[in-house]
């Protein structure tokens, strides 16, 4: 990319008054994502050339996609799982393990033909994850029963905003108890860790689909959790039982660092920021991040 796009056309506080037009050009009726905004929140940078460049790293190698695809055949795993009980009671442990060993089987041999010692080492290995995460579930339901699944909002559906940012985006999981929600995320390896929340403007997934949640259906969110397929865990993220975690300090807070975002961007700034992605970064060839932190 760094051949194409010559350094001395990519300056660090991008004052160009067409950059700035070319981001506050719709700004108010843009539908942003909530990975868009966390990618702002990381690095400005990196969201310039990603979502208003449109530009793609080139792969010297065909790009690695296993963690992506074992990501998405957990969520359709667990999206078909529960979806057969958001009108029915939850069965036994017994009649569930058979529930998901009959999707397993299903979409593991519709995605998998070889039938090698190495991918029957794969097999067992994951239907062994997915065990583990329906007993771990199916211990923490309590009172509560599936509600939602894979449930969409904001574009193509029912207009979303929080102050006037339109949003749009898809949570994993919805459980309710008959008056309270509780939000899962899955994640196939780490996820955000929740101590020092309000110190913490980048993490913003789960808040936001709080605040999401509870306006659009009408219940309180109680709790917000993160699932990780690899490590086996279930982690609480928000736990609104907590005062410090009441809803409406959520919603300002995140209403708060959304607008920031928001001024950032309609001032054309996109400098590039230190963070611990960077040596994964696809720009890092031709970021000036270390020139623009030099400067402040």
């Amino acid at each position: 990319l760094s051949r194409i796009i010559p350094l001395s056309c990519i300056p660090t506080a991008m004052p160009s008054e067409n950059i700035r037009q070319l981001t506050i050009s719709n700004l108010s009726e843009r539908v942003f994502s909530i990975t868009q905004l966390e990618t702002y929140a990381q690095c400005p940078f990196k969201y310039f050339m990603q979502y208003l460049l449109h530009t793609k790293a080139w792969q010297l190698y065909p790009e690695d996609n296993t963690a992506l695809t074992k990501g998405n055949f957990f969520h359709k795993i667990a999206e078909e799982f529960m979806q057969l009980y958001l009108k029915r009671p939850l069965p036994t442990m017994d009649a569930a393990q058979s529930d998901l060993k009959h999707i397993f089987d299903r979409l593991f041999d519709g995605v998998i033909t070889e039938n090698t010692y190495t991918w029957q080492l794969e097999r067992n290995k994951t239907y062994g994850l997915l065990l583990k995460w329906l007993r771990t579930e199916w211990a923490a339901f309590g009172s509560y029963r599936p509600y939602k699944v894979e449930w969409a909002f904001g574009r193509g559906t029912v207009p979303v905003t929080i102050g006037n940012i339109r949003l749009e985006g898809k949570i994993d999981r919805i459980d309710t108890d008959g008056s309270h929600l509780r939000l899962t995320d899955y994640k196939l390896g780490n996820f955000p860790n929740a101590k020092g929340f309000f110190e913490n403007t980048i993490d913003l997934q789960m808040p936001v689909y709080m605040i999401i949640a509870q306006q659009l259906l009408n219940q309180p969110v109680t709790y917000c959790n993160y699932y990780s397929f690899r490590k086996g865990s279930l982690g609480e993220y928000i736990n609104t039982t907590q005062a410090d975690y009441n809803y409406e300090r959520i919603y300002e807070y995140i209403h708060d660092v959304l607008s920031k975002i928001m001024q950032r961007m309609a001032q054309g700034d996109f400098q590039p920021t230190v963070n611990p992605g960077c040596p994964y970064c696809d720009y890092l060839n031709i970021c000036r991040a270390d020139a623009s932190a030099a400067a402040e």
